[in-house]
C-alpha cells in the first residue's frame, strides 16, 4: 500500500510540473513563508494551477535540544484530488533556526499529525484514546518515532534531507 501511494505521489506531482517544481520546492518555500510571517497555529493552503492539488501548511511551534538548537514543527499535507478521489500525503516538517529543512517525517494518515507543541515536546492527542503520545527533542531530531497504542507498534524514521 505504501508502494502504490508512493507511486501515486509521484505520477500526480509530475502532472504539469517543471522539474524545478516539485511539491517539495513548493512546500519549502510555503514554510519558510508562514516561519518568516511568523504564522502559528492557522493552516496556510497554497493550490496548484491544475486545480487538483494544493498544500496544507501549519507551523505548530519550535522544540529545543540539550544544546539549544531550536527545531521549526510544521506540518505539511500534500492533497490531490485527480481521478475521482482524494489522496494526502502527510509530513511533519522540520527546519533549523536558519530556516533549512532539516528532512521530514513520513505518516500514514491526517490524525497521526502534532497537535501542539508543550513543554519542548511534541504532543499527538488524537492517536491513542487513553494519553497522549509526547515526543521529546531533548537528545537532538529522534531518527524514528513510535505512534503506536495498545503495545502495538508505528514507527516513522526521519528522512533527512538530502540538501542538509
Amino acid at each position: 500500500m505504501k508502494y502504490i501511494i508512493i507511486l501515486l505521489f509521484s505520477f500526480f506531482t509530475c502532472l504539469g510540473q517543471s522539474d524545478n517544481d516539485s511539491f517539495y520546492d513548493r512546500a519549502h518555500a510555503l514554510n519558510v513563508e508562514i516561519l518568516t510571517k511568523g504564522i502559528q497555529y492557522k493552516n496556510v493552503e497554497q493550490s496548484y494551477d491544475d486545480g487538483y492539488s494544493t498544500i496544507n501548511s501549519e507551523y505548530i511551534g519550535a522544540l529545543k535540544d540539550k544544546n539549544n538548537n531550536e527545531f521549526y514543527i510544521l506540518n505539511t499535507i500534500y492533497t490531490s484530488k485527480s481521478f475521482g478521489r482524494s489522496i494526502d500525503l502527510v509530513y511533519v516538517m522540520i527546519y533549523n533556526a536558519e530556516r533549512r529543512l532539516m528532512g521530514r517525517y513520513y505518516l500514514s494518515n491526517l490524525n497521526q499529525l502534532p497537535d501542539e507543541i508543550h513543554d519542548n515536546k511534541m504532543i499527538f492527542k488524537n492517536i491513542c484514546k487513553e494519553k497522549d503520545i509526547t515526543i521529546s527533542f531533548q537528545d537532538g531530531i529522534p531518527d524514528k518515532i513510535s505512534l503506536g497504542c495498545k503495545g502495538i507498534s508505528k514507527f516513522y524514521g526521519f528522512i533527512l534531507n538530502e540538501e542538509y
